[in-house]
């Protein structure tokens, strides 16, 4: 009689794949402050797929996130772009994270995603 209602990750999860479609790269950007990991994976798979500017922009000014886990989600996101256009910012928020990065992991992401844009310029 009485449907199952969605919890708010099944909410949020259906909204990005809303806003992919539509390639509303503002819109899913809104989800990476999520405090679900789930939704900020989804929003960064999102914007990789969207592809435009602003979805790479976006991507590339989440890198000073409070979360290590999601700054090194943030660096793979930001080394697999292929908007050329984009990469000298996405380095130079990557340059200015590192220094200041303390996390071990992000920063191994964060040379790896160096190397990986110096290889496409």
């Amino acid at each position: 009689m009485f449907g199952r209602h969605e919890n708010a990750e099944e909410h949020d999860l259906k909204k990005i794949e809303k806003y992919k479609k539509a390639k509303n790269a503002e819109k899913v950007g809104e989800y990476i402050r999520s405090t679900d990991i789930e939704v900020v994976k989804a929003a960064l798979d999102a914007l990789a797929v969207i592809g435009t500017d602003v979805a790479a922009e976006t991507i590339s000014a989440s890198i000073d996130d409070p979360r290590a886990e999601v700054r090194t989600m943030i660096a793979k996101k930001i080394s697999e772009m292929d908007t050329n256009e984009n990469l000298e910012y996405a380095k130079s928020n990557l340059l200015h994270r590192l220094q200041k990065e303390t996390d071990e992991n992000v920063k191994k992401e964060i040379m790896t995603a160096l190397e990986k844009i110096s290889s496409k310029m």
